[in-house]
Formats: C-alpha cells, structure tokens, sequence
C-alpha cells in the first residue's frame, strides 16, 4: 500500500478488543504513514448492546485513527437498514450512536457510509433526509457506481448539504463478463469470461481524475475529501457468503462441500454501471488475492504520484 501511494484505508469492521492485535495492525499502519478510517458498528445488535463504546476506548488514542465509521449502505434494502423496521429508525439509532461516540472521542470525526439512493418514490427513504435527521455525523462516506465518471454526484450533494463527504466506495472489477443468466432482480450467475486488468485500470484512473477535480484541497466549494477505491485485494470469501447472498455457502476446508473461499467465482451481481452489466464480488481488488499487482496497481501508482508532483 505504501508503495502505491495510499495514504487512507477504510477497514468496513474492527479489528476486536484484544490488544495483542488490534494494536499490531494499527501500529503497521501508522509506521507506512497510512491512517485508518475505521468501522466500529456493524449492526443494529452492535448498537442495542453499545459494543463500540468498548471499542472506541482501546483504539481512540492510537495516531494511525483519522475517522470512525458506522456501517456500510444501512440505507438500502438489502442490508435491512441495520436490522431496523425502517430508514427512519435506523437514521434515528445512527444519529444516537454518533452523538454518543463524539461524548467518549471529541477528537476524531465520525462518519457514516450509504449507498446511492438520493431519489425514492418516499421522501423518508432518501440520502437529503438521513442526512438532515442524523445532525450528530461530521462526514458522509458515499458508494457510488455509475460508470467510468460520478455523473452529478457533487452538485448533488452541494444540493443537500455543506457537510463534507468522501467517496467510501467506487471503481469496477477486473472480470469482464461474456454471458450470465439473471436468477434474481439483482444477482446473476453461470457468468462465463475473462479478465480485462486494462479496462478495470482505465476505470479507475477516469474515476479518480473526477474526484480530484472536486477535491476540497483544490476549492473551498468542493465538497469531497478524498477517495476509498473499492478494493484492495480480491476476496475469494464472496460467492458463497452469508453476506452477499451468492451461490451455496462457501467452505474454506476444502472444495467438496460447497463453494471454496480459496479459489476464484465468478458469480455476481447485475449493475447497468458496469461495462459488462456485471459486479464480479471477487475481481474487485487491486492486487490479487495472493497480492500479486493487478494492472490497475500501476496504473494508479502513476496516478497518485502525478497528483502528489502537482
């Protein structure tokens, strides 16, 4: 990551309370100049039971800490709006539990991140409404996949609000997908292809030439921090998992009983933002998952290296 030039990384959960690890991974971050932006509620059950509170007394005072975070896209269906009944409950419990990280931890800011929902046939389900309802959040972390360019996204939010946001999630696989069968609104399978490391590498590089011209550094009318490319290295734990819903349940002892978290799936989801209408779950990283640089590595160590020159 260092060599690359990445100076940020958002960890989407903790890393627990025994100090023997958390401290050893965070002190690997602060000694390559990388600062963590990291995820202490996960779910309705971490907020009910304050399990962060915990958390945020072991991790608030090490230097490599830039932000807290609380879950990822709880505003849409899919991830059941923490386990909550509604939107509005769920900005309700947000809101509380920021206000409440900001009375332990007055140093740090805390953020949220969502997914790309500004438009809803109900109002109470929108980006401007969670917004407005959680006062307590500093920064907004934003999942946003519309193509190789963030369309209106920042006038958009200038639309909203003047609280600065950050783009948490962005960029596409390197599986370029030939043909799939849709077995759900959503998800697809039987995807047959091949990789295209170059297509994915132009992305990214088109992606964050759009979020550097909207940079906060650059004007003070800009609204972005900065960016999170989604992601780092390909999780082959994907397809398979209870989380993203994909295929049989994968099995990291061994291939006979399911899908293995130890080879590579090309199961996905259906996005008309992809090139080939396809999220490949597992393609998504920039080094493989042996950690072996992908092209859109050096295609974004260029990049970063540019935008450090100018």
């Amino acid at each position: 990551m260092r060599k690359i030039g990445i100076n940020t990384v958002r960890i989407y959960t903790d890393f627990g309370d025994d100090p023997a690890v958390y401290k050893k991974v965070l002190d690997a971050f602060y000694r390559n100049d990388i600062m963590v932006i990291m995820t202490i509620v996960s779910s309705r059950d971490d907020i009910n039971k304050a399990r962060y509170k915990k958390v945020l007394s072991l991790y608030k005072d090490h230097p490599s800490i830039l932000m807290w975070s609380l879950g990822n896209e709880w505003n849409l269906e899919y991830n059941k709006y923490w386990g909550y009944d509604s939107v509005q409950d769920a900005a309700k419990a947000t809101d509380r539990a920021a206000g409440e990280i900001k009375d332990i931890d007055m140093n740090h800011p805390v953020s949220s991140c969502l997914g790309d929902r500004f438009f809803d046939d109900e109002a109470d389900s929108t980006i401007r409404y969670i917004v407005r309802e959680c006062t307590q959040v500093d920064v907004w972390g934003l999942n946003i996949y519309r193509g190789e360019d963030f369309s209106d996204l920042f006038t958009q939010w200038k639309g909203i609000t003047d609280k600065p946001m950050y783009l948490s999630e962005f960029g596409i696989d390197s599986f370029e997908t030939k043909s799939y069968e849709k077995f759900s609104e959503f998800q697809v399978h039987k995807c047959s292809g091949v990789e295209n490391q170059n297509l994915q590498g132009d992305y990214a590089v088109s992606l964050w030439n759009d979020l550097a011209d909207n940079l906060s550094i650059s004007g003070p009318s800009n609204p972005c921090l900065g960016g999170t490319l989604h992601t780092f290295n390909d999780h082959l734990w994907k397809v398979g998992s209870f989380h993203v819903n994909l295929g049989g349940l994968a099995s990291c002892n061994g291939p006979d009983d399911g899908p293995s978290c130890r080879t590579y799936n090309a199961e996905g989801f259906y996005s008309n933002s992809s090139p080939d209408e396809v999220m490949n779950e597992e393609y998504f990283g920039i080094v493989n998952a042996d950690r072996e640089p992908k092209k859109a590595y050096w295609r974004l160590k260029s990049f970063y290296e540019a935008l450090d020159t100018n």
